[in-house]
């Protein structure tokens, strides 16, 4: 029972904020309860409230917070820098109206889901058509979809057609089923994104080479909005995370039009700079585990995704800690009960061994270079969500469990605010075990909730437990020092990472000028505008603000790590 109280006490819960902060009444910035005293500044409705160590915060009505602003009816001191979302740096929401996108006008038709679009192109040559009588030319390939005059949900997905211009690998102009896809980018960005399924005449899967992908039915259009560097986050990780030789997704920039009034293509419809990816799931050349039919050890596929779950959604419970799980393979209209209890105790027979601290225990359950390299991926890129959301496993029949594939790493690398992490004030410098807080580069990720006060939104910190007690294994700490050695002496050293975002940043400049145009409205661009070399400036300073981040990172944990080589080597 020592071994379970120990490693329960991991996931312990955090008591609540001190009423003894101040005279006002006061929460959690993140707890996603309202605020009190509400009051109007510059023509919107906020809220006045104190975060843990007492500093005075506003929070817009929507959920966007930020220090109070100066002249603000809760800015006693008139000191504070500006009204933004999730933490200090962050910009004030834009004021003017939104610039939302293009929608179909009332009268559009509403078309039975099952019946397909017609094309605008029947093929890409057609697409690129299309493209060049409107004038347009792009540097990265072109995606167009129709709606056929109606607007995409964030779900059930809706019949539309899609066709490609310059893709690697040949164009494709095929009927699909599309939906918007994302948790928080759904809610609050202007500019959505996308998941999409390739189907026939008959409304079956149809598998393409989407992109130059290897051939399936199901992918994603990323919309960047919130990153600054328009993508390159997530897009530096899948590179970085390929390169360590396990799977995780493919990648490319392409712009899109999105014809959702059911007319031609014009240049207004215009939805600017995606991303494309390949989705999560069973697949040989995605992840490669057996259908789980005969044998009830496996495939499985789940992720922890701290408290997103969706309707219907199909739960997995370790039996040991009882931390929940999302079902993603066997999906969750095939997955039976035995199914879901089975896997969920094989989780708890494993963090049961964890509790004992000796490797002969819990090596046995785990593909543990899998989860040396899961850990130096969310290290390298100190992603606040790299523990607790979007965070996958799989197992195979028969095999042990694999960490991966990596996801989701929009708010890395420092530049966003550290959620749900708290002290990440003081430009992020902070003290504690860990080394630097959640956004600083120096310091460690996984190690950060074992000081309370810095998890108060979420104590447990999803499965960060997990590598706490596998770091504490000098066995497991070695493989980790070499491993980042090797990877650092090839595919992840600064030089390999400086010529792949200068390639980048050449090749998507122009995109970027464009969408930035598109979507100057977005209160997560202040400072954008409809001048080009002034969005250049911005968007050059935080791709560099990001490089110099990456630079002093791998540094840091290239003095944590020894015989790892010093940077720039």
């Amino acid at each position: 029972m020592g071994g379970r109280r120990e490693f329960a006490t991991l996931f312990a819960a955090v008591a609540v904020l001190s009423l003894a902060l101040g005279v006002r009444a006061q929460r959690s910035l993140v707890s996603g309860e309202p605020c009190v005293f509400p009051f109007q500044f510059e023509g919107r409705t906020y809220f006045d409230c104190l975060d843990f160590q007492g500093s005075e915060w506003c929070e817009a009505e929507g959920g966007f917070f930020g220090q109070c602003a100066p002249g603000s009816p809760a800015s006693s001191s008139g000191s504070a820098s500006s009204v933004g979302s999730r933490g200090p740096g962050i910009p004030a929401p834009v004021t003017s109206a939104p610039e939302e996108p293009v929608q179909p006008p009332p009268s559009a038709p509403v078309l039975p889901a099952s019946a397909p679009v017609p094309p605008l192109a029947s093929s890409g040559s057609d697409c690129c058509n299309l493209l060049s009588g409107i004038g347009f030319s792009s540097s990265v390939p072109v995606v167009i979809i129709n709606t056929g005059g109606q607007a995409i949900p964030d779900e059930p997905k809706i019949p539309a057609s899609i066709c490609t211009c310059n893709s690697p690998g040949g164009d494709i102009a095929a009927n699909i089923k599309i939906e918007i896809r994302g948790s928080t980018s759904a809610r609050e960005f202007l500019k959505k994104s996308f998941a999409f399924k390739v189907i026939d005449d008959q409304g079956k899967d149809m598998d393409v080479s989407f992109m130059g992908f290897p051939e399936d039915s199901d992918f994603v259009l990323y919309g960047p909005e919130m990153d600054k560097t328009m993508g390159m986050k997530n897009y530096l990780t899948m590179a970085l995370a390929r390169a360590t030789g396990r799977y995780a997704s493919n990648t490319q920039y392409v712009e899109t039009f999105l014809v959702q009034d059911g007319g031609q293509l014009s240049i207004d419809h215009y939805h600017g700079i995606y991303i494309a990816m390949e989705k999560i799931k069973k697949d040989k050349n995605r992840v490669n585990v057996q259908k789980n039919e005969a044998d009830i050890s496996g495939g499985y596929i789940f992720k922890y995704d701290n408290d997103n779950f969706d309707e219907g959604d199909k739960i997995i419970k370790t039996t040991f800690t009882e931390l929940e799980f999302v079902c993603v393979y066997p999906k969750k209209d095939k997955v039976t009960q035995d199914q879901l209890n089975w896997i969920g105790s094989y989780l708890g027979d494993w963090e049961k061994a964890m509790g004992t601290r000796d490797r002969n225990q819990w090596t046995p359950y785990i593909d543990e270079g899998s989860f040396v390299d899961y850990f130096l991926i969310t290290e390298m890129s100190k992603n606040p969500d790299g523990y607790r959301g979007s965070t996958y496993f799989h197992k195979d029949a028969g095999g042990p469990l694999v960490a991966g594939p990596a996801w989701d790493y929009n708010e890395a690398y420092g530049q966003c605010c550290g959620y749900p992490i708290e002290g990440y004030d003081n430009d992020g410098i902070s003290t504690g075990v860990s080394g630097g807080s959640a956004i600083s580069p120096e310091g460690w990720r996984f190690n950060i909730c074992i000081e309370e006060r810095r998890c108060i939104e979420d104590p447990r910190d999803g499965t960060s437990p997990y590598y706490m007690i596998m770091m504490e294994d000098p066995t497991f700490r070695s493989l980790v020092e070499s491993r980042w050695s090797e990877l650092r002496a090839g595919p992840w050293s600064t030089s390999s990472i400086e010529g792949l975002i200068s390639q980048l940043k050449g090749q998507i400049q122009d995109p970027v000028l464009r969408n930035l145009k598109r979507w100057k409205t977005s209160k997560f661009l202040e400072g954008v505008s409809g001048n080009d070399q002034k969005n250049l400036d911005f968007w050059s300073f935080e791709v560099n603000a990001m490089l110099e981040w990456v630079r002093s990172h791998a540094a840091w944990i290239d003095s944590q790590l020894s015989g790892s080589p010093a940077l720039g080597k």
